[in-house]
């Protein structure tokens, strides 16, 4: 019985640290992704707006201007 918890206990474990392992590669991707997109900027400045699986990019003057009220 004591070997069957330990050898449950290991497997979840595993299960774990592989589980933050992918979730590192992920987001060093994403970091490497990012790092690239902003090298490849172009001058305008826009916002960018996720949610769920819809982005929105609002571009123009608006983004682009000191706001008044600072």
């Amino acid at each position: 019985m004591d070997t069957a918890i330990l050898v449950i206990c290991i497997v979840v474990a595993a299960l774990f640290l592989a589980a933050v392992i992918f979730k590192a590669v992920l987001l060093a991707k994403q970091l490497k992704a990012d790092k690239a997109a902003a090298e490849q900027d172009d001058g305008i400045r826009y916002l960018e707006i996720v949610q769920g699986e819809k982005t929105v990019r609002l571009e123009g003057e608006a983004i682009t201007r000191k706001s008044a009220r600072k």
